[in-house]
């Protein structure tokens, strides 16, 4: 009420002759009482604008902010995508040193040390290829390598079983599968035989691995994606096993191109990069009855 007095007040003021104050028409007393509510009517006016003005500025502040940071992170997802894309085909810088580990002169033991290694959370297809082809599989280190024909022994285990020691997820040996030679059983440290492995380890999903249901597309779908990242992957059955390269990959993986995944091998022959389906009856067809044969892959981050 008091407000709504003083309003009346100002407005009498204000259409009364312009030249006309305050204290001559309502007295000394009445114009500094007038004056006084006037003053405190701007001061509250002006803390209300003021109030009203930063309230406005902070949620201005807030929005932009909350827009900078949405875009922010539209930019940090763009990015990661577009790096996604583009790293997998950037070279990656590959060691050329020769690998000195007195092992890789026999398939007896257990490389320990080499020169391109990669690890979990580390993984890239660049890292891998470099990891594969370190070994030279079809020219160098025979002595652990190369198949002993006159025996019908081949070396595919110990192949992949380096590969993927160098990439941090090994295969069993045969001590720790119990299947040590006499006098070794629980310590022998030669590869297990791909038998063993298959069985014994890879099918039951041990230590990191999956097996991929190859009649499920989804699967398929991941079995690709795994090796667009540079993660490991095999192909074996229960005589041979090789490792699944992370090149040479198809946009999208089916039944239909699932054996033109590439691969690098020892066994009869040593192969560093050839398709899975080379040749008549592929790489794990059976000679003997000429008859084409699709392993099963398994995976592992």
């Amino acid at each position: 009420m008091q407000r709504v007095k003083i309003l009346i007040l100002v407005f009498l003021i204000l259409v009364t002759l312009a030249c006309t104050d305050a204290e001559a028409l309502f007295g000394k007393e009445m114009a500094a009482e007038i004056e006084a509510e006037i003053d405190a009517y701007k001061d509250e006016a002006k803390d209300q604008l003021k109030d009203s003005i930063d309230g406005a500025v902070d949620d201005l502040k807030e929005g932009v902010k909350e827009g900078i940071e949405e875009k922010v992170d539209e930019l940090k997802d763009d990015t990661k995508d577009s790096l996604q894309q583009l790293v997998p085909s950037l070279p990656f810088a590959c060691s050329n040193k020769k690998i000195t580990d007195n092992a890789i002169y026999s398939p007896w033991g257990q490389i320990s040390s080499f020169p391109n290694m990669n690890s979990i959370g580390k993984r890239s297809s660049g890292a891998y290829g470099c990891v594969i082809d370190q070994f030279d599989v079809e020219h160098s280190y025979t002595s652990r390598y190369k198949p002993q024909t006159d025996a019908n022994f081949t070396r595919c285990n110990i192949f992949a079983a380096d590969v993927m020691r160098a990439m941090s997820c090994p295969l069993p040996t045969k001590g720790q599968l119990g299947k040590g030679a006499s006098g070794s059983k629980n310590t022998d440290k030669m590869t297990a035989v791909p038998g063993d492995i298959y069985y014994l380890w890879l099918l039951e999903e041990k230590d990191g691995w999956s097996r991929i249901a190859i009649n499920d597309p989804q699967e398929l779908n991941i079995l690709l994606d795994h090796l667009k990242d540079g993660k490991p992957a095999l192909a074996a059955t229960d005589n041979h096993i090789a490792v699944l390269r992370p090149d040479h990959l198809p946009k999208k993986l089916t039944m239909d191109n699932l054996m033109d995944l590439h691969i690098a091998q020892a066994g009869a022959y040593n192969y560093n990069d050839k398709p899975l389906n080379i040749g008549s009856i592929g790489v794990f067809g059976n000679s003997a009855t000429k008859t084409f044969i699709i392993p099963d892959f398994f995976i592992h981050e």
